[in-house]
């Protein structure tokens, strides 16, 4: 109680007696209603409102099941040997306005201080104020100017002498409605950024070279990041940046491995500062074979059942319609007595919310 106590005053300390909650779930564990008695007693003693959650970690009591194959799947052992990893019971799901107020009837203060806060929770990432870094550019010039006058080299470039008067006209004409929507959104810093990496790369003889939606993209082509004439193949603008969507545009660029990718990255390190530049991981996710082989490791299944398992994965999407699963189950010789056999065809294919 005394170490809470420390905390809650360091809190008040730090973010203001306005900005601090003692929070309070009830999943019905004694340990755990012990523990909120003593909260209340430390919320009522700082004068500290009361905050009713119910620290949901699944839709609905139905997947508890599946929460633990999960929970065994990432510690990389049985649902048999888990043991305290697993969700006490099954309390731990959403629950609606009625059953929040019936769980907590005897402190409703602490329930409409959880309306109160979420009606206040209003962040979305565009409110970080996020600003691309400034290049070094002359005096009497901004951002958008500079990106113009780049542009426009590029224009006369790209759609120099080669390219008809029709064409060229065409060109800057779209250049100018792409450069006028870029200047609207603040997204010129961002274009330079692409814009000097690809410079980087290609002063130093390495390829380099913009794709994806970014091909639409008159400026883009006019910059020499893409190689595509959005102009003259008439591409769709909007399918690379466009108001109505609100959100950044995605410039991919495409570098080869080994030593000139890293010398490009190192690059970037330079330029922005490991604050203002990131490496990016792709989330791997499982796929139908994989996540069976996963799911009866964890169910405890020996090889030979495994394996049976995650064969059936690949055959169930071209079962007969007069199949069922059961059907499919017990042609791969699982005993559908079994628990956990029945229980798993029940989570994966019967619960309406799991499809």
């Amino acid at each position: 109680m005394e170490e809470g106590r420390k905390v809650l005053k360091c809190l008040i300390k730090t973010f203001g007696h306005g900005s601090v909650y003692v929070e309070l779930q009830r999943h019905r564990i004694r340990e755990q209603e012990a523990r909120n008695q003593a909260a209340i007693a430390l919320a009522r003693e700082l004068h500290l409102p009361l905050l009713a959650t119910n620290g949901a970690n699944m839709a609905t009591s139905f997947e508890r099941e599946v929460l633990d194959l999960m929970t065994s799947i990432r510690h990389g052992c049985t649902l048999d040997a888990a043991g305290l990893l697993l969700q006490q019971n099954a309390n731990r799901h959403m629950l609606g306005a009625s059953a929040m107020r019936n769980l907590f009837r005897d402190l409703p203060s602490a329930v409409a201080e959880t309306i109160e806060l979420s009606s206040r929770l209003q962040f979305v990432m565009k409110d970080m104020g996020y600003q691309f870094p400034l290049y070094p550019i002359s005096e009497g010039e901004t951002i958008d100017t500079f990106l113009s006058k780049r542009t426009m080299e590029g224009v006369a470039n790209r759609y120099g002498c080669k390219a008809s008067a029709k064409l060229r006209k065409k060109a800057e004409k779209q250049v100018e409605r792409e450069l006028a929507l870029i200047a609207k959104l603040g997204l010129a810093g961002y274009f330079l950024i692409v814009w000097d990496i690809v410079e980087f790369c290609r002063e130093n003889g390495m390829l380099v070279q913009g794709r994806a939606s970014a091909a639409n993209s008159a400026v883009c082509y006019s910059l020499g990041i893409t190689a595509v004439d959005p102009v003259g193949m008439d591409l769709l603008f909007e399918r690379f940046l466009s108001e109505v969507r609100g959100e950044w545009p995605d410039i991919d660029l495409d570098l080869p491995p080994g030593d000139d990718r890293e010398r490009a990255i190192q690059y970037v390190y330079k330029r922005y500062g490991q604050l203002g530049a990131a490496m990016c991981a792709n989330v791997i996710t499982y796929r139908g074979k994989s996540a069976a082989g996963e799911t009866g490791k964890a169910l405890g299944f020996d090889v030979e059942t495994t394996t049976r398992l995650t064969q059936l994965v690949g055959s169930w999407e071209w079962k007969r319609p007069t199949d069922t699963m059961e059907d499919q189950f017990r042609a791969a010789g699982f005993d559908m007595h079994h628990p956990r056999i029945a229980r798993l065809c029940c989570i994966n294919f019967s619960h309406p919310i799991m499809g």
